[in-house]
């Protein structure tokens, strides 16, 4: 199976889209079930799941791992999936009203030697990567905006902003025992950027909390 990604994305911010080069990277079949399908198309990513039963075990939704492979990041489990199918999962959980914070504070209260901390180190690394896309540009933006989340906010809150990032970024749509997915790949401003243009002290606010999206997306940021 074969994921279609991007080596040159947007501009500093998505209102304009700048010229995409596609390629490919191959995925062994462990990572999920060889019952994917991976398509592209020029302005999203698409990707169709041949079942929606793998979400489900007696009727009730599950996830097709057990929680700490999307969250612990010290499990082996957390190794054997690629962070963009945990994003991809975590986000289909959270589009059929999936509870995550529950589910997390259940099994940390399972497994006390797990501090919080840990988990909301996790949580602020995916918000990274859906503001950002791995895109390399933004290396250094990446690591300062991970670093001020940690500092700034406990797991409630980091979680309330990734399940805002993660309804961003992706949307589902399901036929039958089929789910497509498209992925959003617009990128946030660079914190330069933010600050030219908000102040240090707005666009540190910016950046923590839920309305953050909402005040940028107004604004056409220039490389």
């Amino acid at each position: 199976m074969y994921l279609i990604g991007r080596t040159q994305f947007y501009d500093r911010f998505s209102v304009r889209k700048s010229d995409t080069l596609l390629y490919i990277i191959c995925y062994g079949y462990s990572q999920l079930s060889p019952n994917i399908l991976y398509l592209c198309f020029y302005e999203h990513l698409t990707i169709k799941y041949m079942k929606l039963g793998s979400f489900y075990c007696g009727g009730e939704f599950l996830l097709p791992k057990h929680i700490k492979a999307y969250v612990d990041s010290f499990c082996h489990e957390y190794k054997e999936i690629s962070k963009e199918i945990k994003l991809i999962h975590l986000g289909f959980a959270v589009h059929q009203g999936y509870d995550l914070y529950e589910k997390i504070i259940s099994f940390l209260e399972d497994h006390p030697y797990i501090d919080e901390s840990e988990i909301r180190d996790t949580i602020c690394r995916y918000i990274v990567s859906l503001r950002y896309n791995e895109v390399k540009s933004f290396a250094d933006d990446t690591d300062v905006m991970y670093l001020y989340l940690c500092e700034h906010l406990n797991l409630k809150a980091a979680m309330e902003l990734f399940v805002i990032e993660l309804k961003r970024c992706f949307s589902y749509h399901m036929n039958g025992d089929e789910i497509e997915v498209t992925r959003n790949e617009e990128c946030w401003p660079s914190l330069n950027q933010l600050t030219d243009i908000f102040g240090v002290k707005k666009a540190k606010r910016i950046i923590i909390e839920p309305t953050g999206y909402k005040e940028i997306a107004g604004h056409e940021f220039k490389k």
